[in-house]
């Protein structure tokens, strides 16, 4: 049985992973710091167990949002 004290200790340890792999790839591809962009629910998104892969595509959607917006693209 999982305690609250061990999924404490799996997110200390693996989310900033996570989210570091998430800001590698848009940085790579877009050359956009993630603290740079609107908050977003990271770690919501990383308990319920989203791949680095699909969130990286849920900022690109937000950052594209955001450009529409700005109407720059």
């Amino acid at each position: 049985m999982e305690t609250n004290s061990t999924r404490q200790q799996y997110f200390k340890t693996h989310f900033p992973i996570w989210k570091a792999r998430v800001a590698a790839r848009i940085m790579i591809q877009y050359g956009i710091d993630l603290d740079d962009l609107p908050d977003l629910p990271y770690a919501l998104n990383f308990e319920a167990g989203i791949s680095v892969e699909d969130m990286t595509l849920i900022v690109l959607e937000e950052v594209d949002q955001m450009l529409t917006g700005f109407g720059i693209k």
